[in-house]
């Protein structure tokens, strides 16, 4: 996704700003966290999920790479029933869900209209590290209905907020993933060497 944000942003007011601090304060402090990584990834979903550019109906998927299978496999969700994550196999990382190769190194959003004339869509945020893929965020999102005639500068900038956002998060899920592996690394050649 081309970055068309410059210029878009609308000044924060001082309790958004705040709130968006917060939450990305918090995301940093999950990530130096002694828990597993699934629940690290659990507490980043909710965290998402606070912001205030994120539809509370969104749903949210974290999938990592997974060494052994070689697959993309969700490690944390937000608001799918079981039902819906048991039809949502492990995906290959040569594509990701929105059907893009993962050499993208951009985040992709694939817009949608619902049968009641609402924006809709579903993000699509790689995970990743020296343009190796750790992973996946995937969004989708029930969006608010459009007004007017053109195209709503509030909207778009919400949205520039909204991907940034998710670039940062992605970016923090890069840094647990990473810690992780060096962990297993560690874990590994300690076992080889005793």
């Amino acid at each position: 996704m081309q970055d068309n944000c410059d210029g878009l942003m609308v000044k924060n007011s001082g309790n958004t700003h705040m709130c968006v601090q917060e939450i990305l304060n918090s995301m940093l402090k999950v990530s130096l966290l002694q828990i597993s990584t699934e629940d690290q990834l659990t507490k980043i979903v909710n965290l998402i999920m606070s912001t205030p550019w994120i539809s509370p109906l969104a749903q949210v998927r974290i999938y990592l790479y997974d060494k052994r299978t070689k697959m993309l496999q969700i490690r944390a969700h937000y608001n799918y029933t079981r039902t819906q994550l048991d039809a949502c196999p492990p995906i290959s990382p040569v594509e990701c869900p929105c059907g893009r190769p993962e050499s993208t190194t951009d985040m992709v959003f694939i817009p949608t209209i619902n049968i009641e004339s609402k924006q809709s869509g579903h993000y699509c945020v790689p995970i990743k590290s020296n343009n190796r893929l750790l992973g996946l965020i995937g969004v989708y999102e029930w969006g608010k209905a459009s007004s007017g005639d053109g195209p709503n500068i509030h909207f778009r900038a919400a949205t520039c907020n909204k991907e940034m956002f998710l670039k940062i998060a992605a970016n923090t899920i890069a840094g647990i993933a990473l810690r992780k592996e060096a962990n297993e690394n560690l874990t590994h050649n300690y076992l080889i060497q005793s």
